[in-house]
């Protein structure tokens, strides 16, 4: 059985206009990182293989 891929393509320009409307400075690096850390985690849950 082939392995699906799943990808979430995130609209940076509203993500970043939301986050200024907010007064907050979203650091872009540090975002990827942890969306990375929530793939591993629910990687390692079993919540996705």
């Amino acid at each position: 059985m082939r392995k699906a891929n799943n990808y979430a393509f995130i609209d940076s320009q509203n993500l970043n206009l939301g986050v200024l409307a907010l007064g907050w400075k979203l650091d872009f690096a540090r975002f990827r990182s942890y969306l990375d850390f929530l793939n591993q985690l629910a990687i390692k849950l079993g919540r996705k293989k």
